[in-house]
């Protein structure tokens, strides 16, 4: 090795533990941050259920895998059904003038599966277009499969669990007033223990699936949709979009999955075969 070549090494050897240095201040400052909650952050404390389907999912890979099964317990919660929480609609959507409705009884029934665009700390939810968007749900159902499928698959795995997989008689063993005996609580009643978390909410999914597959109202395979029922709103977009099929096949599949991996293969065959009709369905018309 010449001068030159140990020098260049050399450089290059401080320059990466200088970057390496910096990456990590970055990743503990900002795990911080998202950690803190599932709003898109700054003074606004909503949950967008879009946006959640990535925070999680970013959570379940930063290792706080308690604090996504408490989050997505509490997403399904929020679940539209007749005579829960509040629920408002249409202010995002032309037809009604951009105007906020309160959703009475018959309106709640025919959202009923769907998840709302938005779940405020107030005690009530808003659908911001004139029906729920397609995304919102479908995210949320593609990013609790996902998680579920692989806590599953590791607590499988692993006979003896890390702490965030245990048993939930097991973790009540810290001080009253450390985060590990909330944790343990929390699990205890099924709010951050996985196989409860799926016993809740893989109904409230195949409810959620019920409510998307009727949104295909010309049975063609693929799911139709008002102005303003995606992320993308203020384009006042309609109709089949593509995106929207895409979160509609991410959710299906994602759940097909997880309800294999659960055992039950004749809902999962049930969902292929909506699987098989949407990508028909693109590719004919789309």
């Amino acid at each position: 090795m010449t001068d030159n070549d140990a020098a260049a090494s050399f450089i290059s050897s401080d320059s990466w533990k200088s970057f390496t240095v910096s990456a990590n201040t970055f990743l503990q400052k900002t795990n911080e941050h998202v950690l803190q909650g599932l709003n898109p952050g700054g003074i606004y404390q909503a949950i967008w259920c879009r946006d959640a389907s990535y925070i999680l999912k970013d959570w379940f890979l930063s290792g706080n895998i308690d604090g996504a099964m408490q989050q997505i317990y509490k997403i399904w919660s929020h679940q539209i059904s007749t005579g829960t929480e509040k629920l408002v609609y249409g202010r995002g959507s032309p037809q009604m003038k951009f105007s906020a409705e309160v959703a009475k009884v018959d309106k709640q029934k025919e959202f009923e599966g769907a998840l709302p665009t938005t779940i405020y700390q107030a005690g009530f939810s808003e659908v911001y277009g004139q029906n729920p968007d397609i995304d919102s749900t479908a995210l949320i159902i593609s990013t609790t499969s996902w998680i579920l499928a692989r806590v599953l698959k590791e607590q499988e795995q692993n006979s003896s669990f890390s702490p965030s997989f245990s048993e939930p008689s097991s973790r009540v063993v810290a001080s009253e007033h450390s985060s590990d005996y909330v944790s343990a609580l929390l699990s205890k009643v099924g709010i951050t223990d996985p196989p409860k978390v799926a016993e809740f909410v893989v109904p409230r999914m195949l409810r959620a699936i019920e409510h998307l597959n009727g949104r295909d109202v010309d049975d063609d395979g693929l799911l139709e949709q008002g102005h303003n029922e995606d992320w993308m709103d203020t384009a006042v977009r309609a109709g089949k979009i593509v995106y929207s099929q895409a979160c509609w096949l991410l959710a299906l599949n994602d759940l097909c999955s997880l309800l294999l991996k659960l055992g039950r293969s004749e809902e999962a065959d049930k969902l292929n075969k909506f699987i098989d009709k949407t990508i028909h369905g693109v590719e004919q018309k789309i």
